[in-house]
């Protein structure tokens, strides 16, 4: 998947605009949010369709072979099962299949030695086993929905991904009324979008959703010029390698990543937060990720690490900064690389934009890691605080009536749903409930009266996200104090 480190609000993805991809991005969302409630056959269609109109339109451009692909295209889609209640599954099945098309025609007319030589292979060093081989090995069959879901993804050596990727060998039957969250729940997604920003690669790597792209044509990834299909086990090498790595070997706390995110999102401005981003970014996507959220090194010693680090195949970190086909377009305009200029000065751009990034992402580092210890030590004084309440309210305090105490544990439960909250006005709505009872937050309940200062000061902000958080906190503290003992018999 490409990044794009500095989208403006023209740009969309592929042949969508900005409206539509915005559009596809929710629906995404929603595909991989384990929400029970929501209609996933319904939400699967919606995606399909835009999959479908997206790859037409790019069809239509490729010129002379532009017939022969359609006729392929339409082949995919007539023979999709539409019964298959896989959902991922199956919009990975057909993304897969387009790819594969997008491959073939990429090296249509080429004799064989040609076409074997335009794989890189870079990923797969294993003998025999090359990529083209892989793609050889399904190209007469890609077409055939039940021979990419039950073969084709082995053959092309996705085995170690195959559960992720399609969910379908141990008969998940993914997201239907009643299926329980996954622990390690991992999910692939191959979108259509062009690209993503750094926002969503963190956010959604961090959800533990790996997005995956649909590249059309020879696509440059970490410097190589790939095939389509090449992209894809690129996009999904990075995948694994954060499950492996990240949540595997280094032990990272997920959450703990997300929680640092938001706390610098909170306190910095615009320029300073990227610093942020792109060091989280690059310590958990192109590093091995031990050093992600380490607080006990230097400036010094992490800027070295970055320039020197060799990850797999590729060159050094310097290398690929000054490459503006690899990681040279995530630096901002002012410190990218300028092809008039010597080695020497880009290079000294390079490192003074990374001392620069280093610094804040540390400084933030430790602040935010003090913040945690002052969380936990508030913690015990909020429980002495609660159970002193909770006394109160037994001894005939204020009293709720179960409809009372139904809407607002209904409240709740669609604040913690992360997907739920999207706009001003909802929010508002909630916030306006939970105000009528704000004379026992003064009188009982001080914890939630904070959050709740706290939710119209991020509303005033327009940061919906805080406001949400700060406005289930709210709620949890209420519902904390409402037992059956502070239940009226009736309403």
């Amino acid at each position: 998947m490409k990044i794009l480190f500095n989208p403006d609000n023209s740009q969309g993805g592929g042949s969508l605009t900005p409206e539509e991809r915005q559009k596809y991005m929710i629906l995404c969302n929603d595909l991989t949010s384990e929400n029970e409630h929501l209609n996933y056959e319904e939400i699967t269609n919606a995606i399909l369709a835009i999959v479908e109109k997206n790859v037409r339109k790019t069809i239509a451009e490729k010129g002379a072979v532009a017939a022969a692909m359609m006729a392929e295209l339409d082949e995919i889609f007539v023979g999709m099962d539409k019964d298959d209640k896989n959902y991922i599954g199956r919009i990975n099945i057909v993304c897969l299949q387009c790819i594969i098309l997008f491959t073939k025609y990429c090296l249509f007319d080429m004799p064989i030695e040609v076409k074997k030589d335009k794989f890189i292979n870079a990923f797969i060093l294993h003998g025999e086993k090359t990529m083209f081989k892989k793609y050889m090995g399904v190209i007469n069959e890609f077409k055939d929905y039940e021979f990419m879901r039950d073969r084709g993804l082995k053959l092309l050596d996705y085995e170690e991904l195959y559960i992720y990727l399609n969910r379908y060998e141990k008969g998940a039957q993914m997201y239907q009324t009643g299926v329980k969250k996954h622990k390690y729940r991992n999910i692939f997604l191959i979108l259509i979008v062009e690209y993503l920003t750094l926002d969503e690669i963190i956010t959604s790597s961090f959800n533990q959703v790996m997005y995956c792209g649909m590249a059309s044509e020879f696509t440059y990834a970490d410097g190589f010029l790939f095939t389509p299909l090449e992209f894809l086990h690129h996009d999904m090498a990075h995948g694994f390698t954060v499950i492996s790595l990240c949540y595997g070997r280094s032990g990272i706390n997920f959450k703990d990543v997300l929680s640092f995110y938001t706390f610098c999102k909170n306190l910095l401005d615009k320029e300073n937060f990227y610093c942020v981003k792109f060091i989280i970014f690059l310590l958990f996507h192109e590093t091995s990720c031990g050093s992600l959220l380490v607080k006990n090194t230097s400036v010094e010693e992490l800027v070295e690490f970055l320039l020197t680090f060799n990850f797999r195949y590729l060159s050094h970190g310097i290398d690929r900064f000054l490459n503006l086909n690899d990681l040279g377009k995530a630096f901002p305009r002012a410190y990218r690389v300028d092809p008039t200029k010597s080695t020497e000065e880009n290079t000294a751009k390079i490192i003074e934009y990374l001392n620069k990034a280093v610094t804040i992402y540390k400084q933030k580092l430790i602040q935010w890691y003090n913040f945690m210890e002052e969380g936990k030590k508030a913690g015990g004084r909020r429980t002495r605080r609660r159970l002193q309440t909770r006394r109160k309210l037994q001894r005939g305090g204020k009293m709720f009536t179960r409809s009372q105490k139904r809407q607002l544990q209904q409240i709740f439960e669609i604040l913690s749903d992360r997907d739920a909250i999207r706009d001003r006005d909802t929010t508002i709505s909630h916030m306006k409930i939970l105000s009528k009872h704000s004379k026992l937050f003064k009188d009982d309940v001080p914890d939630a009266l904070e959050h709740m200062i706290h939710a119209q000061r991020a509303l005033a902000a327009n940061d919906i996200d805080e406001a949400t958080h700060h406005l289930k906190e709210a709620y949890e503290e209420v519902l904390s104090y409402i037992d059956k003992d502070n239940v009226a018999p009736v309403g």
